[in-house]
């Protein structure tokens, strides 16, 4: 008895692959459970809760993107008589950064065993791939050696979410000295919007030689998770050799110069000079003994 059962519950479910017996709706999306922004290109998950009233398919969820399927997920054979619930999960899931968040469709599926299916519910999921960027215009881009000079920043959020709690150090002076603590804070920065900031620096006295000077800029921010990150800019500045420096030096340099082999010559006749004199007297006693 318990075979002719089973054989029926086979034919039956055999029989609801081809023929709709209602046109209510049997299969309901419950819950979407979706990150509301992720890093571009890091994976994540959309998880789905779901309720049908009928018995003998399967059910399969689609995620896509303006017609363009991005992930799917499907359930076993439902057989409870009663409805079943089902939660499934579409992983391994990637965007790519846009200025505006996504819109996906979910779409949720009632299939037949042959593959073939029926569209039952549909729900919309936002999310926005973020992306963190800044760069960054100085001024001057040239100053004069031994003078005292103001750097400013134009600090602009190219991503597409806010950078929250920004600080700017400059983290590589080039040779240059600050004057001051080279760190400020910028506060919260939204998308598209730029800060300026000011650094004072200084070019030292030793500074005779010209050429760019490569100043290192660090950008330490929080994201909308409270995680800190960090970016770095790199900017050059030209050195040039003011007309002080070289009036003050070259002289200097020229008698340093004349010290130093003043003091070579010296040193080398100290050595050299007793080594010559014995070397002298041993040749003078060798041509005057009588021996030789």
């Amino acid at each position: 008895m318990g075979h002719i059962i089973i054989l029926l519950l086979i034919l039956s479910a055999l029989v609801l692959q081809t023929v709709d017996l209602s046109c209510a709706q049997v299969v309901t999306i419950l819950e979407v459970e979706a990150p509301r922004k992720v890093y571009d290109t890091e994976p994540f998950a959309v998880e789905v809760s779901l309720h049908t009233s009928d018995w003998g398919r399967k059910i399969k969820v689609v995620l896509s993107y303006m017609g363009k399927q991005l992930g799917s997920a499907e359930s076993n054979l439902l057989m409870s008589s009663e409805g079943s619930f089902v939660n499934l999960t579409i992983g391994d899931l990637k965007l790519q950064s846009m200025r505006d968040p996504y819109t996906l469709t979910l779409d949720a599926y009632w299939m037949y065993l042959t593959g073939a299916g029926t569209k039952e519910d549909s729900r919309t999921v936002t999310i926005q791939a973020v992306r963190l960027h800044f760069v960054a215009d100085h001024a001057p881009t040239m100053v004069q050696s031994n003078t005292p000079f103001n750097v400013t920043y134009q600090i602009k959020n190219e991503g597409n979410d806010v950078a929250y709690a920004v600080e700017a150090e400059l983290t590589g002076l080039g040779g240059f000295v600050a004057i001051e603590t080279p760190k400020t804070q910028l506060g919260d920065i939204p998308q598209g919007q730029a800060r300026s900031v000011t650094f004072h620096l200084s070019s030292g006295l030793f500074d005779i030689f010209e050429g760019p000077r490569r100043i290192l800029l660090t950008l330490r921010f929080k994201d909308w998770r409270g995680t800190t990150r960090s970016e770095q800019i790199e900017s050059t500045i030209f050195l040039r050799v003011s007309q002080g420096t070289v009036v003050f030096w070259y002289p200097l340099i020229v008698v340093l110069a004349g010290v130093f082999f003043f003091i070579i010559f010296i040193a080398r006749w100290i050595i050299v000079g007793p080594l010559k004199i014995r070397r002298a007297l041993r040749e003078h006693e060798a041509r005057h003994d009588p021996k030789c």
